[in-house]
């Protein structure tokens, strides 16, 4: 009688770990919320035993925390290259890119978004947590429009306001899109309205 060997258990990395459970609880937090998600129902997303998390993690706050880091870290790697391949754009084509370069990371991966609105309607001290992080869209849009401020491309004299303004049309297209999957609330073309944003931006509001 030949023995026949059963094939091990494939054994992950700590990194692989982490990343895995990462990954699950991006999925819960996004569809439930900070409060209205376990590190029981995470486990069981992973297929592992509730105590390998906080062998990881302490608290479920930790475990919260390292996402929304590993997201916006993931989102710098994701963005900056889109910053820098307009640099030397003229300032209306190349706010243009970057604008649908964010809509296109959105759209890959709304998570970011539904844990931001999750945040602040859960805590004020969740929703301000959010904020004191380093968010990378709004560093690299402030440095892009001081650069093009530097070369007299644009005379606004408030630059991180403008770019708060930009991304404030930004987020609520992209709200209604992902959060209230509302398709005909915007009749234009997604790239149509993406240009009017930016022609706003540069130009005002003629009366």
């Amino acid at each position: 009688m030949t023995s026949r060997t059963l094939p091990k258990k494939t054994r992950l990395s700590r990194e692989d770990r982490l990343d895995h459970i990462l990954e699950a609880a991006a999925e819960l937090f996004s569809q439930y919320g900070y409060q209205g998600t376990t590190t029981k129902a995470i486990a069981l997303n992973c297929n592992i035993n509730e105590s390998l998390i906080y062998r990881h993690f302490p608290t479920k706050r930790d475990l919260y925390e390292a996402l929304l880091d590993q997201i916006l870290y993931h989102w710098r790697d994701e963005i900056l290259p889109a910053f820098m391949a307009c640099d030397d754009l003229p300032l209306e084509q190349a706010l243009v890119k970057i604008c649908q370069a964010v809509v296109d990371q959105f759209h890959d991966d709304p998570r970011l978004i539904r844990m931001m609105l999750y945040s602040s309607l859960e805590s004020p001290e969740y929703a301000k947590n959010f904020f004191q992080k380093e968010l990378p869209i709004n560093k690299f849009l402030e440095n892009f429009l001081q650069k093009r401020k530097s070369r007299g491309e644009l005379n606004s004299t408030d630059v991180p306001l403008l770019a708060k303004t930009f991304l404030a049309l930004i987020f609520q297209h992209l709200t209604i899109k992902e959060i209230y999957q509302s398709p005909t609330y915007f009749s234009h073309p997604e790239t149509e309205v993406i240009q009017f944003f930016v022609k706003t931006l540069l130009n005002g509001v003629e009366a």
